[in-house]
């Protein structure tokens, strides 16, 4: 499982295909480390891999 949790405050500014992209990666890189495994990050803000290439 992959799971990100945001600022509570509602100051994350963020789009949601964006965070469910964060997800995702969260998802696969628990796959990776074997079964029954879930992944999670806090997020305060964050660039989006797609944004990081561009700039």
């Amino acid at each position: 499982m992959g799971l990100v949790e945001h600022d509570l405050t509602g100051q994350l500014d963020i789009e949601f295909a964006a965070l469910y992209s964060q997800c995702d990666r969260l998802l696969y890189e628990a796959k990776h480390l074997g079964r029954n495994r879930t992944m999670r990050e806090r997020l305060t803000g964050f660039t989006p891999d797609f944004q990081a290439k561009t700039a």
